[in-house]
């Protein structure tokens, strides 16, 4: 999650794993975390570029206690939510900072292994998209007076919930920015049943059935046949709109969605195929 951090550090197989990590997990005990759980791809492929974990700690804290425990150079910051450690120049650990029951679930790596739960040949990311996707929808059907210079919408944070959102285009000065700004937003839910239940309204969907995005995908489907809320127009629309987030992740960010920009074009391939099959 924090990508390559570290150089001096390699992939682990999953039978190395199972080997480290008690004393990994004894280290992030002296370090006070607590409620550790791994999460991502961790135990879930058969080789891992890094160990993600999710813990409660205070991020300040946390991020002081590893520097003093790892090094200045052996720590990395990342974002507000992530700090990356080279563990004995051996592996690179990323802890996330938060509600590990809601960062395990929206950090979940779905796993290439066979007879392993939640399977899936696309990265957790895509059903990421898709559900900003959805939220963009339920934005456009609450929120209708948003305009090129102020909008009042939905933004699922991964490592946070779902945010009612303010924001603005104009600067402290009245200049114009090229993004977003926001100006406030507030917490609707941060629980993945919550979250579920905030997305399919009627409330007929479990967050245990949506951990991949063919497992979202098809609970968006079928909802749109029996929903009040999500119709032909509204599922045809957050589609369309999937799609076109796809494209421009492939074009700016083409990581997110697999190995390269041509391994991504054949992701897309592979989506649309599902999505018209």
């Amino acid at each position: 999650m924090g990508g390559r951090a570290f150089d001096c550090v390699k992939p682990i197989n999953i039978d190395e794993l199972y080997k480290v990590w008690p004393r990994i997990y004894d280290d992030l005990i002296l370090l006070g975390c607590s409620n550790i759980q791994t999460t991502g791809s961790t135990f879930r492929k058969q080789t891992m570029g890094d160990i993600d974990v999710a813990v409660e700690h205070n991020y300040e804290l946390l991020l002081q206690r590893a520097i003093e425990k790892f090094g200045q150079f052996g720590v990395r910051r990342i974002g507000k939510h992530t700090i990356s450690i080279n563990w004995n120049n051996y592996v690179q650990v990323d802890i996330i900072v938060g509600k590990p029951n809601l960062i395990t679930w929206t950090h979940f790596g779905p796993s290439n292994l066979l007879g392993v739960q939640h399977s899936s040949q696309f990265k957790g990311t895509i059903r990421h998209i898709l559900m900003s996707a959805i939220l963009y929808e339920k934005t456009c059907q609450y929120f209708l007076k948003n305009n090129e210079d102020y909008r009042h919408c939905y933004q699922f944070d991964i490592e946070e919930g779902i945010y009612e959102t303010f924001q603005t285009k104009f600067g402290t000065r009245n200049n114009r920015l090229k993004k977003w700004k926001t100006l406030k937003r507030k917490l609707q839910c941060w629980n993945p049943q919550q979250i579920c239940d905030f997305i399919f309204t009627d409330k007929n969907v479990s967050y245990q059935d949506i951990y991949t995005f063919e497992e979202l995908f098809f609970a968006l489907k079928k909802t749109s046949k029996s929903s009040s809320y999500f119709k032909e127009k509204q599922y045809q629309q957050i589609i369309d709109s999937f799609i076109r987030d796809i494209e421009i992740n492939i074009q700016e960010k083409p990581l997110r969605i697999a190995s390269s920009q041509e391994e991504a074009y054949k992701v897309l391939e592979q989506l649309k195929n599902i999505i018209n099959g």
